[in-house]
C-alpha cells in the first residue's frame, strides 16, 4: 500500500460522493496503490451512511463511525491508526482541497525528497477563490500567531501528507483542528515541501468555523508554544510585550468594531461615484487620465479627447494595491471604510499622547468614531468624501508626530500628502510651525530675532510640504499646462446657479455659517417626521461635544497652534460657493476636524482630574451625538430619508 488518505467528517452528505470519485480517480490515473479512509462523528446528515453505501464501488475505502468522540485532530489520528499505507495523507471533506494535487504532495515523499509536504496557499503559485475579505484577514492573522512556530509559509494548511514514521513515539493531542501544525511543531522530519494549491471555498454545507472553534485553536497555540519552547519562554515574552502594549490591543479593538459598524451601516454596496478607482488604475498603465466617461461620472474634465478627473490624486494612490489586484472592480466603499476604521485608531494613539486619562482616551475616540459626521462619510466612500478620509488621516498622523518624535521632514510630508487630498488642508501649516517652535526658535538672548532662528527644521518641514505641491504643479502642467489647480474654475462654469460670483466670494460666508452654526433638521407632517437635509446640519446636532473646544483657552501654545489651522481653513470653506451638498453636517469641518478633536480634548480635560471620570454633561453630550450620528447614517444609507434642497 503506497499512501492512506484520512479525511475527517461532520455533516458533508452531500460533498462525499463527489470527493471521493475524484480521489480514487487520482489513485486510478496516477497508479497509486492508496487507500481512504473517512472518519465521521455521527453526523447528523447521514454523511457516515453515504459513505458506507460507496464502500460497495470502491474497495479501498474504509469508514469508521464514532459516537462518543468529537474533533478534527482526535478523528485524524483514529484514522491513521487504521492506516495501511507507510504515506498519510490529510485533507478535509468541503472539496477545498484539490485532490488533483495528490500525485504532487505524494511525490517528494516517495522519492525521498521529503519527509512532509503541505498543499500551501502562500508560496508561489498557490491562491484562495472566492473568500471574503474578512476570511483573508482572519486567515493571515491566524498564520501569523503560529509562523513562530514553524518556518513553512502555510503552518493552517489542512491539506498535508508525511511519512508514517515521523510521528511514531509522539505524543499528539487529539484537541484543536490544526493537527498539522501539531505534526510540524511535534514530528520527527527533517526536510518540509510546501507544494502550490489554490484553495476553493466550500460547494456544499457550512462551515464549522465558530467562537469555540477559535478558543480551542488559541489554546492549542499556547501548548505548542510551551512544547517548543520548554516553559513558554517567547510566548510568555509574547504576552509581556501585549501586557506593555495593550494599547495596540485596544486601537486594533477600535479598528475591528469600527469597521464592522462602518461596513455593515453603509449603503449596502460599492459607490458609483469611484472617481479614484479609475484614476489608480490609469496610474498604473503609466497615464494621468481615464479613458471613459460614464454619464454619473459627470466632474471628469474632458480635454483632447482625455477625461481628467478633477480632484487632487492622494486618494487614488492609497487605492493602488488594491486596484492592482483587482482591476477596475476595486470597491471604493471598501477602501473607505477601511481607512476611516483606521482613523478611529489613529485617534486613539492620539489621544493618548494627550492624556494620561485612559476614560477620556476611550470617551473621545468614541466620539470621533461614532459621534462625528466621519462616520457618514467613510461608510459611503463617494469620491468626494473618501477624499475627506485620505485627508484626515494624513493630516492626523502628521499632528500625531508633532507629538511624538517631531520630525520636521516626516510632519511635511505628511501635511503634503493631505494637501494632495484635500488642498484646504495646507492653511494647516501655521499649527506645525507653532508647535515645533521649540525646534527652530532659540530661547530670548540678547541677539536678534533673526539671529534666534534655527532655519534648518522651518527648512526640513517646508521640503516635506514642498515636495507635493512641486507634484502638484508638476501634475496639473502635464494635465492642463499650468501649474495652478483650474480643473475647478473650468467644471464651476457648468454650475453657474451654484457659483453665481465665482469659485470664492465672502458674499457666501452667511450661508456656510448658517449650515455650520444653526441649520436644523427638516420637520415633516407625515413619517419619519424628522429627516436629515443634503444641504447639512449644524454641529451643535451632529457633534456638541465640540462646545467643549472652547474651554482649551487661546492663550497656551497648544489651542493657538490650533486655532490657527481652524481659522484659516474655515475661512476659506466658508468663502467657497458650495457648501457641500450633498453631506450629512457639514462635510467642510472635517478639514480641520484633527484640531478641533484636540482642542475638545484639552478643554474636557481641564476639568478633570488625571484618573477622574467625565462628567455626567460632558458623557450626555457624547451619546447625544452618537444618537445623533446614528440616526443620520440609518436614515440615510439604509431607508433613502434624506431632503434634497431644504
Amino acid at each position: 500500500m503506497d499512501l492512506t488518505v484520512v479525511i475527517p467528517t461532520y455533516n458533508e452528505a452531500k460533498n462525499i460522493p463527489i470527493l471521493v470519485e475524484r480521489i480514487f480517480k487520482v489513485f486510478r490515473e496516477h497508479t497509486l496503490d492508496g487507500e481512504l479512509i473517512i472518519v465521521d462523528d455521527n453526523s447528523p446528515d447521514g454523511t457516515w451512511e453515504v459513505a458506507q453505501q460507496l464502500k460497495g464501488t470502491y474497495n479501498n475505502l474504509e469508514v469508521l463511525r464514532r459516537f462518543d468522540k468529537r474533533g478534527l485532530s482526535s478523528a485524524v489520528l483514529d484514522g491513521i491508526q487504521l492506516a495501511r499505507g507507510n504515506i498519510i495523507g490529510v485533507m478535509d471533506a468541503d472539496l477545498s482541497h484539490p485532490p488533483d494535487n495528490i500525485p504532487e504532495l505524494a511525490k517528494p515523499i516517495i522519492s525521498g525528497e521529503s519527509d512532509f509536504v503541505i498543499g500551501s496557499r502562500y508560496v508561489e503559485g498557490g491562491d484562495v477563490e472566492n473568500w471574503p475579505f474578512a476570511r483573508k484577514v482572519s486567515s493571515k492573522l491566524a498564520t501569523l500567531v503560529a509562523r513562530a512556530l514553524t518556518h513553512v509559509k502555510d503552518p493552517m494548511s489542512g491539506f498535508f501528507f508525511f511519512r508514517k514514521d515521523v510521528i511514531e513515539g509522539v505524543e499528539l493531542s487529539p484537541e484543536g483542528f490544526k493537527i498539522g501544525l501539531e505534526i510540524l511543531v511535534k514530528g520527527k522530519y527533517k526536510h518540509v515541501t510546501e507544494v502550490p494549491i489554490l484553495f476553493r471555498d466550500r460547494e456544499y454545507g457550512k462551515s464549522k468555523l465558530s467562537w469555540g472553534v477559535i478558543f480551542d485553536y488559541f489554546s492549542q497555540i499556547a501548548k505548542l508554544y510551551q512544547h517548543r519552547f520548554l516553559v513558554a519562554r517567547k510566548f510568555m515574552k509574547f504576552l509581556s510585550l501585549v501586557k506593555s502594549r495593550f494599547y495596540i490591543m485596544v486601537a486594533l479593538i477600535f479598528f475591528v468594531i469600527t469597521f464592522t459598524v462602518y461596513y455593515f451601516t453603509g449603503e449596502g454596496g460599492a459607490t458609483p461615484f469611484h472617481y479614484f478607482v479609475p484614476l489608480a488604475d490609469a496610474f498604473l498603465h503609466g497615464r494621468l487620465y481615464v479613458l471613459e466617461k460614464p454619464t454619473w461620472l459627470n466632474e471628469l474634465l474632458a480635454i483632447d479627447g482625455r477625461f481628467y478627473v478633477i480632484y487632487p490624486p492622494m486618494p487614488a494612490i492609497l487605492l493602488i494595491p488594491q486596484v492592482a489586484i483587482y482591476g477596475l472592480k476595486a470597491n471604493q466603499t471598501l477602501a473607505s471604510v477601511f481607512w476611516g476604521s483606521f482613523n478611529v485608531s489613529l485617534v486613539y494613539l492620539l489621544m493618548r499622547k494627550l492624556t494620561d486619562n485612559k476614560r477620556l482616551q476611550i470617551w473621545m475616540t468614541m466620539l470621533f468614531g461614532f459621534g462625528t459626521i466621519h462616520w457618514y462619510i467613510a461608510s459611503i466612500g463617494k469620491a468626494w468624501f473618501f477624499a475627506h478620509v485620505a485627508s484626515f488621516l494624513f493630516l492626523t498622523l502628521a499632528v500625531y508626530e508633532t507629538f511624538s518624535s517631531k520630525r520636521p521632514f516626516l510632519i511635511g510630508l505628511l501635511l503634503g500628502a493631505s494637501f494632495w487630498s484635500r488642498l484646504p488642508t495646507i492653511l494647516s501649516l501655521p499649527f506645525f510651525l507653532i508647535m515645533l517652535s521649540d525646534k527652530w526658535l532659540r530661547r530670548p538672548n540678547d541677539t536678534s530675532f533673526l539671529e534666534r532662528i534655527n532655519f534648518i527644521p522651518i527648512l526640513k518641514l517646508g521640503s516635506g510640504v514642498g515636495l507635493f505641491i512641486i507634484l502638484n504643479f508638476i501634475y496639473n502642467y502635464i494635465r492642463f499646462g499650468t501649474p495652478f489647480d483650474i480643473a475647478y474654475s473650468i467644471v464651476s462654469k457648468e454650475y453657474t446657479w451654484v457659483y453665481t460670483k465665482g469659485l470664492f466670494d465672502i458674499s457666501y460666508i452667511p450661508k456656510h455659517l448658517w449650515i455650520f452654526f444653526l441649520k436644523p433638521p427638516v420637520f415633516k407632517s407625515e413619517p419619519p417626521y424628522v429627516m436629515p437635509a443634503y444641504m447639512g446640519m449644524s454641529i451643535l446636532l451632529t457633534t456638541p461635544a465640540f462646545v467643549y473646544s472652547v474651554f482649551a483657552g487661546i492663550r497656551n501654545k497648544l489651542a493657538l497652534a490650533c486655532w490657527s489651522a481652524i481659522i484659516p481653513i474655515a475661512l476659506l470653506e466658508f468663502s467657497y460657493g458650495n457648501t457641500g451638498w450633498m453631506q450629512f453636517g457639514y462635510r467642510f469641518a472635517m478639514d480641520f476636524y484633527p484640531f478641533l478633536l484636540v482642542l475638545t480634548a484639552v478643554g474636557i480635560k481641564s476639568t478633570l482630574g488625571k484618573d477622574s471620570d467625565l462628567t455626567w454633561d460632558q458623557k450626555l453630550l457624547i451619546c447625544f451625538g452618537i444618537l445623533v450620528n446614528i440616526w443620520g447614517v440609518i436614515w440615510i444609507n439604509k431607508f433613502g430619508w434624506a431632503s434634497l434642497w431644504d
